[in-house]
């Protein structure tokens, strides 16, 4: 009864009990992204999730020469920015799984891409092909590891 439902929670997708859903997670369900509204519930032996579907927002065009904007272009995905003043690279009309950034404010986020471009670069090289023909590539997120450290 307790099923499990891709979740994304601050800056990543993982698998989470339905039943542990928080108010404001951002769950994939019937290939749509849905804001959980309130606590799960059974009902006739059946797991409710109070949701609404999430709307697209706006398309945003960087038109900067950045490293932000570079990183957007190499590995093929736009920016999402969240209410805190963060944003992180992902695609979430493509969810759940493509996210290409840590979520960082825009200015860090700047600085990550600038350290990492070679990272970002070496990924493009490797997935050109379907990058060029918009097609989304999952990249596994370095930063994750627990010897990451954002701050090199």
């Amino acid at each position: 009864m307790n099923h499990s439902v891709q979740c994304f929670r601050y800056d990543r997708w993982s698998a989470v009990p339905a039943m542990e859903l928080l108010e404001g997670d951002l769950i994939y369900h019937a290939e749509q992204l849905v804001h959980v509204t309130g606590a799960p519930y059974v009902k006739d032996g059946k797991t409710h999730i109070p949701g609404e579907v999430r709307e697209p927002g706006p398309i945003q065009i960087d038109i900067s020469s950045g490293y932000l904007a570079r990183v957007m272009d190499l590995v093929g995905s736009g920016l999402q920015d969240f209410e805190d003043g963060t944003a992180l690279i992902t695609d979430f009309d493509l969810a759940p799984g493509f996210v290409y950034s840590p979520r960082l404010s825009k200015a860090d986020l700047e600085a990550f891409c600038e350290r990492h471009i070679d990272q970002y670069r070496a990924f493009y090289e490797a997935n050109r092909a379907a990058i060029d023909e918009c097609i989304n590539v999952h990249l596994v997120p370095w930063w994750i590891d627990a010897a990451a450290d954002l701050s090199e």
